[in-house]
């Protein structure tokens, strides 16, 4: 690995994987795939600098994933990204009670990939997920180097 890459989970479906690794190329991030709960567990005791987690992963029940993270891991302060990839329906919750809801539980950024895609394209939604990584990045520099 080099120095310079950002060392990163990706706990998704595997075609998400993909999708989210290749929108992310230009950072230069080193992809761990996190297909499966264990997969991606397993991955928690590297060293990593973001970590993405897709609103499908674990049957839809993304919280347990991210209370393991934020709880049993030594990634507490490691930035998370939750990324809706795949057009789910969010039920009865609007985008922003659901932003809220992971908030709460340790979640740093949500970003409705799948909507930006349908509604502007790939290329815009792999655009705004640089930019909401690289702006999370860029805080959690600030706040190691003021600690």
């Amino acid at each position: 690995m080099k120095n310079d890459q950002i060392r990163t989970l990706i706990a998704a479906p595997p075609g998400v994987v993909e999708t989210l690794g290749n929108a992310l190329r230009e950072l230069a991030v080193e992809v761990y795939p996190g297909i499966t709960t264990a997969e991606a567990g397993a991955h928690l005791e590297r060293d990593l600098d973001l970590i993405l987690v897709c609103y499908v992963f674990d049957d839809v029940r993304p919280y347990r994933f991210i209370n393991r993270i934020r709880n049993e891991s030594s990634h507490r302060r490691t930035p998370l990204i939750l990324v809706r990839a795949l057009p789910v329906p969010l039920g009865e919750s609007q985008e922003w009670e659901i932003r809220q809801a992971y908030k709460s539980i340790g979640v740093d950024e949500f970003i409705n990939y799948s909507q930006l895609s349908h509604q502007n394209g790939a290329a815009h939604a792999d655009r705004a997920l640089r930019e909401g990584v690289s702006k999370l990045l860029s805080v959690s520099k600030h706040r190691i180097r003021s600690a």
